[in-house]
């Protein structure tokens, strides 16, 4: 029974480390997605995201506030993006060690070309 949990814990971990791909994936999506918020508000500042006007209008707004947020959000981006390349080498170099074809063809279908086709 312990070889067993043992075993299972063992599959546990490395589907995990399959699945970083896809979370590194999901990261950078999402910090996209902050910087497409942040530019939209810049860009329409009287509209909420339920798409109502708020109440309050800047006129004078500072636009360096906007800058340094946006220069994170870019930051923040280009670093996920790394990280992903890193990830997908990393990833990719531990399937090709694998001796059978048909496993490491199931591997790749599974954690890294389904990943750039859905997300």
């Amino acid at each position: 029974m312990g070889d067993n949990m043992k075993k299972n814990s063992e599959n546990e971990e490395k589907k995990e480390y399959l699945r970083s791909y896809r979370n590194c994936i999901k990261a950078v999506k999402r910090i996209e997605g902050y910087l497409q918020e942040l530019e939209i508000n810049e860009i329409c500042p009287s509209l909420s995201m339920n798409g109502m006007p708020a109440a309050v209008t800047y006129n004078n707004r500072d636009l360096s506030d906007y800058v340094v947020k946006k220069d994170k959000l870019i930051s923040d981006m280009l670093r996920a993006r790394y990280q992903r390349i890193t990830t997908y080498k990393e990833v990719i170099g531990q399937i090709e060690l694998l001796n059978d074809e048909d496993e490491k063809n199931v591997l790749m279908y599974r954690y890294i070309k389904a990943c750039n086709g859905r997300m």
